[in-house]
C-alpha cells in the first residue's frame, strides 16, 4: 500500500468515527423528543482492492478502510405493533371509566347523594303522612317533598342530556383529529419515499413523526398498516381504507336533525343522490365507520379505540323509560318500523332484541332510560296510592268534582276525568298509568285516548240491566216514538250514572 492510500485508510476511520460521534450527539440532544426514537451507525469495509494476481495462489488485496453504511432506526416493529393494539383498547376502557366516573358524579353518589336524599325524603313523607291522614302539616310536607324530588330528577336528567351532548362534540373532535392524521401520513409518505427513492439516506427523524401519528392514531380505532417498497405507509382504520399510496380518504359526519349527533361514515362509501326538488341526499348505510350493534369483544376487536368508546357511551338518542321493553309503546314501535315481536325477540327468540343492541351497550342510553324509568315507575304508584284511596263521599285525596287528586302531573297531560262508570273509570285509570302511549312528541293526544275507550267499550265483558220506558204518540194512524230523555240516552249510550 502506497502512502497515500495508508492515509486514506486512516481518514476513513475518522470521519466514520465523526459521523458515529454526530449521531450519538442527536440522540442525546433528543432524549426528551417526544415520539424520537434512538438512532445506531452501521459500519462496513470498503471494497478490497486487487494489487495483483498469481496462479494456483491468492490474490494479493488491500482494504480502503471503513465506510458509514446506513443510520438504523433501532425500532421493534412486532413491539410497535402490540402497543398500538392495546394502546387503542386501553383509549377504549379509559373513556368508558371516564363516562361512568361522570355519571356518578352526576348522581351525587360521590359527594351527598343529592337525588338519593330526595327520593328517601319523599318516602318519610309518605310514611309519616299514612300515620295520620288526615294532618295538613304532613300533606304539606308529602307536597313539599315531592317537589323536591321532581325538581332534583329533573337536574340529574338535564345534566345527563348535557353531558351527552358534550360526548357528541367530542366525537366530532376526535373526527377532526383523525382526518388531520391521516393528511400528515400522507405529506409525510411522500416527503420519505423522496428522500429515501436513492437508497443512500434514511429519513428518519419523519419517520419518528410518522410513527408518533400512527401511535397516536391507533389510540382512535382499531388500526392495520404496511411499508412498501417505497417507504410509503398504507393504514387501514377499523378494516376501511384510510391512508393509501394514492392519498389519504377522509371520514365524514353526518348530524341528525333531530338530535344534533354526529355518525361518522366514509366519504369514499356513501352513495349520494338528488331528490325531487334537486336537493343532495346521503346514504351512509354500507358507510358506517363502526357497527354500533355488534357484541364488545376483545376476541373480535370491538373493544379498540377512542372514537368506538364516545359513540356507545353517547348512543344516538336521548333515552326515556319507553326505551325499555316493558314500557315499549305501538308509537315507538312505529318509529322504529318494528313489531312487537321483533322489538322483543331475536331470530333466535332471545329475549329483549331492541335493548341489548341498541340500548345496553350505550352507558348514557342505558342510565337514562333506567333512571327515567325509576321516576315514571315512583310518580306513577304515587299517584295511583293516591286514586286507590280517593273517597268521594268524604272528599278524601279527591277534587271537587270527585276525581283523584294527582301528586304528580306530567306537563301537557290532562288529569283524570270524572268517573262514571266501570269501563270508563278502566279506560281511564290506564290512560293516566300510561300517559306515553298517548302522547305526541309529549303532549296528550285526545283522539289516541278517545279511540283507546271506544275499543275498550267494543270489548267490555261487563253488563249492566237497565229499564228503558219508550213512550209512542199516534198521529194520523201513524206511530211515532218520543223524544228520548237524558237518561234514556245515557242508558243507550253505556254512560248512565248507576
Amino acid at each position: 500500500m502506497s502512502l497515500f492510500g495508508g492515509l486514506y485508510v486512516g481518514k476513513s476511520g475518522l470521519q466514520t468515527s465523526q459521523n458515529a460521534l454526530n449521531t450519538v450527539a442527536h440522540n442525546l440532544s433528543n432524549q426528551n423528543t417526544t415520539g424520537y426514537v434512538r438512532q445506531q451507525v452501521a459500519m462496513t469495509d470498503t471494497y478490497y482492492n486487487t494489487i495483483s494476481t498469481t496462479k494456483a495462489i491468492s490474490n494479493s488485496q488491500t482494504g480502503d478502510g471503513v465506510r458509514y453504511s446506513e443510520v438504523r432506526h433501532i425500532r421493534d416493529y412486532f413491539l410497535d405493533m402490540k402497543y398500538r393494539e392495546e394502546s387503542g383498547r386501553f383509549s377504549f376502557y379509559e373513556t368508558s371509566y371516564s363516562t361512568t366516573l361522570e355519571i356518578e358524579d352526576i348522581l351525587g353518589e360521590l359527594d351527598g347523594a343529592a337525588f338519593k336524599n330526595s327520593l328517601e325524603g319523599l318516602w318519610t313523607a309518605m310514611e309519616e303522612l299514612a300515620k295520620t291522614p288526615s294532618d295538613s302539616t304532613y300533606m304539606s310536607m308529602l307536597v313539599s317533598k315531592a317537589s323536591s324530588f321532581v325538581q332534583n330528577a329533573t337536574s340529574v336528567y338535564q345534566s345527563f342530556i348535557e353531558y351527552q351532548n358534550n360526548l357528541n362534540l367530542q366525537v366530532k373532535d376526535m373526527v377532526d383529529e383523525i382526518n388531520a392524521i391521516g393528511s400528515r401520513i400522507d405529506e409525510l409518505n411522500k416527503k420519505i419515499a423522496v428522500i429515501e427513492t436513492g437508497g443512500i439516506e434514511k429519513a428518519n427523524d419523519l419517520r419518528d413523526e410518522r410513527d408518533l401519528l400512527i401511535d397516536t392514531l391507533a389510540g382512535y380505532g382499531n388500526i392495520t398498516y404496511s411499508e412498501d417498497l417505497n417507504s410509503r405507509v398504507t393504514v387501514r382504520f377499523n378494516g376501511n381504507d384510510f391512508v393509501t399510496t394514492s392519498g389519504a380518504y377522509k371520514m365524514e359526519l353526518l348530524q341528525d336533525n333531530e338530535t344534533g349527533f354526529y355518525t361518522p361514515y366514509w366519504e369514499q362509501n356513501a352513495v349520494k343522490s338528488k331528490d325531487e326538488n334537486g336537493n343532495e341526499v346521503i346514504d351512509i348505510s354500507v358507510a358506517h365507520v363502526f357497527k354500533m350493534t355488534e357484541t364488545i369483544s376483545t376476541d373480535a376487536g370491538t373493544d379498540v379505540g377512542g372514537l368506538r368508546a364516545l359513540l356507545l357511551a353517547r348512543g344516538d338518542h336521548v333515552a326515556n323509560y319507553q326505551d325499555l321493553t316493558s314500557n315499549m309503546t305501538q308509537n315507538k314501535l312505529d318509529a322504529l318500523k318494528m313489531t312487537a315481536l321483533e322489538y322483543n325477540k331475536d331470530p333466535k327468540g332471545n329475549e329483549s332484541k331492541y335493548y341489548n343492541d341498541n340500548i345496553a351497550n350505550s352507558l348514557m342510553m342505558n342510565i337514562e332510560a333506567e333512571f327515567d324509568n325509576l321516576v315514571h315507575a315512583v310518580v306513577t304508584k304515587v299517584n295511583q296510592v293516591i286514586a286507590d284511596n280517593c273517597d268521594p263521599k268524604s272528599g278524601y285525596l279527591c277534587n271537587e268534582d270527585g276525581t283523584p287528586m294527582q301528586l304528580f302531573l306530567k306537563a301537557s297531560y290532562q288529569p283524570y276525568e270524572k268517573v262514571t262508570y266501570k269501563t270508563e273509570a278502566d279506560a281511564t285509570s290506564y290512560i293516566a298509568s300510561n300517559p306515553g302511549e298517548f302522547n305526541d312528541n309529549g303532549v296528550y293526544s285526545v283522539s289516541k285516548g278517545l279511540e283507546y275507550k271506544i275499543k275498550a267499550y267494543n270489548n267490555t265483558k261487563d253488563r249492566v240491566t237497565y229499564t228503558i220506558d219508550f213512550t209512542l204518540t199516534k198521529t194520523d194512524n201513524k206511530w211515532t216514538i218520543d223524544p228520548l230523555t237524558d237518561d234514556e240516552l245515557a242508558k243507550l249510550h253505556g254512560t248512565y250514572v248507576h
